[in-house]
Order: C-alpha cells, then structure tokens, then sequence
C-alpha cells in the first residue's frame, strides 16, 4: 500500500519493518542468486586449487598446518574405532581458534574432500599438499551489498505469510477459497507463482512460434501487433481479456521482470527475519486471532498509585521482645517519613541479632546492617512510585553505607538524591521521626506485656514473651493498624485534609526502575534470564508473572515479546513486600517493563478487556495495512494465483478469483436445490405402507387439499403398520426358529 501521507508518531509504518531486512540479512550466509549451485563440489574444489595456487610460500604454511593436523585426527579416528580420543575435538577447537561447530563442520567434510582430490597412493608430503586446499575459504554467492530482496517481493511474501486463503481449483473443476496451513515451501510457492507466471510464458513462446512459421512479417506486408502490443497501444484502454479460454488477464501493466527467482533458502531467511520483527504478527497470520487472544495477550492487569515528596528515616530498636518460630527475638522498627505531609511512606518490622558479652553477660547494642536500609527505602520508592530530592537521615554506619549507593538510582540527565545529616549529637534535627517514632514505642509498652524500660527487666520481658504468646505477626498487625490510622488524619488538630491526602497532592520525581534498585549496595537481587514458553505469562520464583500496566499498547507490545519464546533476562529485587522484577524487552533499546506475580493482580477485568481489545484492533489495522499492500502488487502482477489440489502447484492466476469463487458457489446451490426436489419427489412415492414420519414435516405452503390426502395417507398407513404387526406376530414359527 503506497501513501504519500505522513505517519502520526507511533503509527504502525509497513515499509519501514520491511527496509530493516537490508541491515539484518547476515553476509556470511548465501544470498539470493548464488553464483555456485549448491552440490558442485568440483567447481568448488577448482576455486579453492586456484586461490591456493596463487598464494606464497610462507603464505600456504598455516593452510599446511591445517592440513597436517586433521589427517592426523583421521588416522586417530581409524585407530581408536571411529571416534576421536577424549579431548582431541577440544585440542583441535584451541588450536584453530574456530568454534566447536566449525571444527565439526571440517572434519565431516574433509574425508570428502580427500576422496575427490587423492587416489591413496600420495606420499604423506604430498597428501598434505594436496589437502591444504580444502581449508581455503570460498564465499559464495554475491559480493557484499547484494543480498537484498526487491521491496515488492518481500511484500508478496509477507502477505502469503499473513493471509492464509488460497484460492484453489480442485479436481472436480470448481473454485474454492480455503485456509492453507503455513509452510516455508507454500510461502515459496505462492512468492514464485505471484512473479513467475509459467502460463503466459509458455503461451507468449507459442504465440512468437507460430509467427514465425506463418511469416507474418514478411517484406511488402505491414507487421501486425500481437495481443500485448495491442494491449500498450497508447490512446487505448486498457481492459483485461482471456486467452484461449483460460481464466487469465491481459496485460494492463507491465510485469516485474526477475533475470533469476531467489532461491527457498533466501525466502526461508525473509520469513525468519519476519518471524524476529513481527513475532505477534506472524503467529496471528499462521496460526490465527485466536492463538494470539488466548496465548499472547495478558489476562489480567493491576494499577499503580500517584506519587509525591522527599523523606526523612531513623530506626529505633524497640524495647520489645517477641516470639517468632519458636524463639525470643528482639525487634527494630525502621520507617521512611515525607518531610512535607508527615505522611509515613513505608516502615518496617526487622529482627535484630543483639550479642551477649561473655564477660558481663549483658546484651551488647543491636546492629542494623545496611541491606535493611537499602531494601527499605527500595520498598519505599517501589509502594509510592516516586522518589525523594532529599534523604535525610543521621550518622549511622548502616545509612552511610547504603547512601554511597543513591547515585546508580538516576541517569546522568536526572538530579541525584541528595543526602542530608544531622550534626553529631544533635537528634533535634529529626524531631519529627524522634516524636512519631517515640510515641509509637510508648503504645507498644502499654500494649504487650514483653516490653521493658531497664536492663534489668529484659530476662523477664522474654519470659512474658513465651508465657503471653507475643509474636512476631502480632506486633506487626498492630503496628499497621496504627500507621493506618496516623496516615488517615489531618497531622494538625484544626486541619482539613488527611496525611494521605496532602501528600498525593504534591507531584514528585519518579521512581527508579527495578534494574536500578538492584544497585543498591548490599540488597538482595537476581539477575538472571528465563525462557519464555508458557503463552502469555512468565515463569520466575515458581509463579506466573505478568505486567503490571493495564493499557492497549502494553497488551500490544507483551504480545510480540511472549510471541518470541525466546531466552529474556529479568532482574528482580527482594523487597519488604516481597520479589519483585523487570524483564529486558529489547536489549538494544534498553526497554524494559515491571512484571508482577500474577495471584497480586486484581480480578476486575474491565480495563483488561479494554487494553485487550485495543492490541486486537490495532493488530488488525496493522495486518490489514500489510495485506493490502501485498493484494496490490499481486493484482500488478495479473491477478492472485490459484491453487490446483491435485498437483499442489500454482498454474495459473486470476484477477477477481473472489468472483469465480461466488460463482462456483451459486453452481453449487443450484445444482443442490435440483437434487433436493427431485429426492423429495421420489420419497412421496416410497412413503404408503411405511407408517407414519415424524422428522420430516410437511412443506409450509402445500394446498388445502394435499394437506387432508397427507393426512389419509398417514391413517392408512398407521392401519398397515397395525395389520403387519398383527400377523407377524399371529405367524407360527418355522421349525429350526427361536
């Protein structure tokens, strides 16, 4: 399909899919039009004499070397019964310096070699030198730059890719659309029958042939224009015609002329380039919409919160004790403060590891590590999907090792998070962490009855904790119900709007993405890759993920990376709430997108189904842009080529085959309908004497009076029926009977 109007920005553009094969078709394979046929091994063998001919001395050496080597491995291979010592393989792939693969590839082939090339009485000089050609490297086909497809070929191919329909002409002479089941050589087949039109050639040469026997163009008579000069007569319309009563058109264009068709390998190579650019796409057109809706598209969606401000943070080790599997544990909270709204971003509930001295036998000061710091305040800017300008905290060893990591949490065009301290000895400075924090302890002690205000009340504080049942959950429930609270009031007594509230009205800077979280020194991270092969969901830590978004162009670009089943690479990090992760979408772009497990996600539907619809539609505008721009060059080329299903093959093409298919069908239906009144004729007289039908009704618009001999003939025959029935059964039997 040809426009010459601009494309919005991120509208789907055909030609430009298209014109990245040129950069992606590899160099080193054959191209199209192949200079060496494949098999030619003698031609093969001549060139590579001939550039081994031409080299020096010092330069055939290594080729020698070469040489040398691998009829060694020959000889070990006969002598140790037709296998390689262990290890020689691996030697011989040092050596080189090729891969395993190609090393492979040139023992398998060099017995051939020799075979072609040596009669077995060479001395061993002269075996080497008469071997050394063989690992001349030839390349075949094309010098650089030509291996590229003409632009209307590789539209025909894409259609045949995408649009299954075949018109065919079966053995019972009628024409017929129907659905190809996908193959490479189909594709091939139907490419070659678009271009390479075998039936007009064949009748353009009998046409030249008869001119020539007739001697139309004798001298003294004027030459007559053969059917395609009359067809280019300038003044003339154009109209397409038939040729010996052959369904095929006259020539209203001139054809693409091919001096040679490109090869099924180098077709086989565009539709792999295909199935790489358009993974969606082509399974949409090979297996079908379904395939896409049910396996490629996501099932369900989640929503992300707004978010805001800057934060402070301090940790508090509460006098607390509580009873978490079975053990006494002391417990820290540590929570993340907006310094604006007052409003608690995040907090958690951490255990800590407190050591007895073993001369005084008391409890040393707990230790915070920094992995705690740095998973929470990751939590924190995961929860509220911002980040803060500036992060204010105190001295502490755990938050000064974690901060030398905030700067892997921007670009270079983004401002870095900025660390704030307080003073040494002035913990005035967070007055607002100190209050909230201190009230919140001062709530615990009242609460349960493992808490302590002295040392010297720890032991009994740890009893109280076994003895009252105070566990880890508990305290941690109670501790979300307050912040709960907190967040959901005005921070001021005459104040009108909650925390909550002032705190979302603030937009802020958004959060770093989770690859960038994973940098965070000291946090617990995987960076791995998985491979994708269960439809639309990915399979990590034992669960299904899927994306976290909910919209059309999510749904969209989900389906064409799951339609890859290819090996992707996800990061994830472990957070306070748990794993969360990334997968890389495209390694070049650097495109990357949040997956959840997919038990997190809400189970209403209405904005998946909108997003769902949405990539169908648009993956529908984008196949019907491509297919009308395959339908365009075919019909350039003289119309769509049919299909015979007895021979397989395309042998002649059509420019409305939709019209021969409705008039086969109308044949059909007449010749049906003819049957069915002539079987109903029929069945009226063989229906007396066989009782009564009752799956068959009578027509809706037969005559009064046929209606009541319809209904005479029904009694007569329940009597028939009544009267068999009668004497079968009044009928002796006959001896031998049971």
């Amino acid at each position: 399909m040809s426009t010459t109007e601009p494309l919005d920005e991120g509208q789907f553009d055909p030609d430009a899919v298209l014109a990245e094969y040129d950069e992606w078709a590899p160099e080193d394979e054959t191209p199209i039009g192949s200079d060496m046929p494949p098999g030619d091994f003698d031609s093969l063998d001549k060139e590579r004499q001939q550039r081994y001919n031409a080299l020096s001395e010092e330069e055939k050496e290594p080729y020698r070397d070469l040489a040398e080597y691998f009829l060694n491995m020959l000889d070990a291979k006969a002598m140790y019964g037709r296998q390689l010592p262990r290890g020689m393989l691996a030697a011989a792939t040092e050596k080189t310096g090729w891969s395993r693969r190609s090393v492979q590839r040139k023992k398998k082939g060099f017995p051939d070699y020799l075979n072609r090339n040596l009669d077995g009485r060479e001395t061993d000089e002269q075996r080497i030198e008469k071997s050394a050609p063989f690992f001349i490297d030839v390349p075949p086909g094309r010098e650089k730059g030509q291996n590229s497809l003409p632009e209307d070929l590789k539209k025909v191919i894409v259609y045949a890719v995408l649009f299954r329909k075949r018109f065919t002409f079966t053995g019972h002479n009628k024409y017929r659309d129907e659905e190809v089941e996908f193959s490479f050589l189909e594709v091939y087949k139907f490419a070659k029958a678009v271009f390479v039109n075998k039936q007009a050639d064949d009748q353009e040469a009998a046409r030249d042939a008869l001119d020539d026997s007739n001697g139309t163009d004798l001298a003294g008579e004027e030459a007559q224009p053969d059917a395609d000069e009359r067809a280019h007569t300038p003044g003339e319309a154009e109209t397409p015609g038939e040729h010996n009563g052959d369904v095929s058109t006259g020539r209203a264009h001139m054809p693409i002329k091919m001096e040679r068709f490109p090869s099924y390998d180098t077709v086989r190579r565009f539709i792999h380039f295909l199935m790489e650019k358009m993974p969606a796409l082509f399974v949409w057109g090979t297996v079908g919409r379904r395939e896409v809706e049910a396996k490629l598209l996501l099932k369900r969606a989640n929503d992300v919160p707004a978010p805001n401000v800057r934060w402070q943070s301090d940790v508090i080790d509460l006098q607390l004790y509580v009873l978490h599997n079975e053990q006494v544990r002391p417990v820290s909270l540590l929570i993340i403060y907006d310094d604006h709204s007052r409003y608690i971003v995040w907090w958690t509930l951490f255990f800590r590891e407190a050591v007895r001295d073993p001369n005084t036998g008391r409890l040393k000061k707990s230790y915070v590590d920094s992995r705690t710091v740095s998973t929470s305040f990751a939590t924190a800017m995961y929860v509220s999907r911002c980040r803060c300008w500036i992060f204010y905290t105190d001295h502490g060893s755990y938050y000064e090792r974690s901060e030398k990591g905030f700067y892997v949490l921007t670009d270079d065009n983004e401002p870095e998070v900025a660390v704030s301290n307080t003073k040494h000895g002035r913990p005035e400075g967070r007055g607002k962490t100190e209050n909230i924090l201190g009230k919140t302890e001062q709530g615990l002690a009242s609460l349960f009855p493992s808490s302590y205000k002295k040392r010297s009340e720890i032991n009994t504080a740890q009893r109280k904790a076994v003895e009252k049942n105070v566990t880890y959950e508990e305290v941690r429930d109670e501790l979300k119900e307050h912040f709960d609270g907190v967040n959901n009031r005005p921070f001021r007594k005459n104040g009108t709007r909650t925390r909550f509230e002032v705190w979302s009205s603030v937009a802020s800077l958004e959060a770093p993405p989770i690859r960038k979280l994973a940098q965070l020194p000291d946090i617990e991270f995987v960076d791995t890759t998985v491979n994708i092969r269960n439809n639309w969901i990915v399979s990590f830590k034992g669960g299904e993920w899927e994306p976290r978004e909910t919209d059309a162009a999510t749904y969209r670009r989900w389906a064409d990376f799951v339609a890859q089943k290819a090996t992707v690479r996800i990061v994830a990090v472990r957070l306070d709430i748990g794993w969360v992760a990334e997968v890389c979408l495209d390694a070049e772009r650097d495109e990357w997108l949040e997956i959840v497990p997919k038990a997190s996600l809400p189970t209403e539907v209405t904005e998946h189904n909108q997003a769902q619809q949405g990539a169908l539609k648009t993956m529908e505008e984008e196949i019907a842009a491509l297919g009308q721009q395959g339908e365009a060059v075919i019909q350039q080329q003289g119309g769509m080529p049919i299909l015979r299903i007895a021979s397989k093959e395309y042998e002649e093409k059509s420019p409305d085959a939709e019209s021969l298919v409705r008039q086969t069908k109308k044949r059909h239906q007449n010749t049906s309908s003819s049957t069915r009144s002539k079987g109903g004729k029929k069945g009226q007289g063989k229906k007396k004497g066989k009782g009564p039908s009752t799956s068959e009704p009578a027509p809706p618009q037969q005559p009064q009076s046929d209606a009541a001999n319809t209904v005479e003939e029904e009694e007569e025959e329940e009597v028939s029926l009544a009267a068999l029935w009668a004497a079968k059964k009044a009928k002796p039997k006959q001896a031998g009977e049971e």
